[in-house]
């Protein structure tokens, strides 16, 4: 059979946009005091790098997310992916369409697609139980 551990490492090798995924519990304070420029240095990066950002996970009420979220809501496209509150920049909402993905203003349950079905995956228990 071989080993298969540097197979499942791999999608781990591809270079991230941001090592800093996770921004809640104070990483985003950290990150603005940490990147030259502060947070403008920040959202520099953001632009230069990512094409699709998504904040589902942060709940904390912080002035710094709600800074962010208003830079985004100038900068990118608001909607959602499935169930994913995104920001995509106008060349990723060009790419999502051209792969059939469609980006709508309200949570859906399941990703819609251009072609007016649903991208779901039936094994994704989450998923299941949602729907």
């Amino acid at each position: 059979m071989g080993d298969r551990s540097a197979d499942a490492a791999r999608p781990l090798a591809r270079t991230n946009p941001d090592n800093y995924a996770f921004v809640g519990g104070g990483l985003a304070d950290w990150r603005v005091k940490h990147v030259r420029g502060g947070f403008a240095g920040w959202v520099r990066q953001i632009k230069a790098r990512a094409s699709i950002v998504v904040l589902d996970a942060w709940r904390e009420k912080l002035a710094i997310k709600q800074q962010l979220e208003h830079w985004l809501t100038a900068h990118y496209d608001r909607g959602f992916i499935g169930h994913w509150p995104v920001w995509v920049s106008r060349a990723a909402g060009a790419r999502t369409a051209a792969h059939f993905i469609r980006l709508t203003r309200k949570r859906q349950v399941w990703t819609l697609l251009t072609t007016g079905g649903t991208f779901r995956r039936t094994n994704c228990p989450r998923a299941l139980a949602a729907s």
